[in-house]
């Protein structure tokens, strides 16, 4: 792919406070390199990252590229590319259901699901949308669009 170049995803983890609370904040010990895993070539930025922590899965989502690469953590390797994608927006991780909900720029959320993911819904919300957020106190996602509207999703039912 020409103008491609290789991305690392570094991995940083923060080392235990010597106390506990607000007041020790300050004194928490600074963050620390604890890996690194090579994403291959990608165009442009990488604009998101969400956690499968039951499936031990990184989805990062490279935006220039229109593409999503699903990452194996414990193996450190990329199982699953998923490229052609229509101008995507962002992707929000819902843990209950193991829903991958990725907001595109034709105006649609879509849902992806499973190992490897699929397409199990997709939900024309509208123009202009802003990144999808989940809110795992109410188990719903949440995304803007038509720059003045919010749309509420039910993630038991979409």
């Amino acid at each position: 792919m020409a103008g491609c170049r290789p991305v690392t995803i570094t991995m940083l983890a923060l080392a235990a406070a010597a106390a506990v609370g607000a007041a020790n904040l300050a004194s928490a010990a600074p963050l620390a390199l604890v890996g690194s895993i090579p994403v291959g070539p990608v165009v442009g930025q990488i604009t998101d990252l969400e956690f499968d922590y039951a499936n031990q899965r990184l989805f990062v989502l490279e935006r220039d590229s229109s593409a999503i690469a699903v990452i194996d953590l414990p193996s450190e390797t990329i199982t699953q590319a998923m490229g052609g994608l229509k101008a995507p927006r962002g992707l929000a991780h819902e843990p209950p259901n193991g829903q991958l909900y990725l907001a595109l720029g034709d105006g649609k959320l879509v849902v992806l699901q499973g190992a490897p993911l699929r397409r199990t819904a997709s939900l024309n919300i509208g123009s202009d949308l802003g990144p999808p957020y989940y809110d795992a106190s109410s188990t719903r996602v949440y995304i803007a669009y038509d720059h003045r509207a919010i749309s509420v999703i039910d993630t038991a039912h979409n």
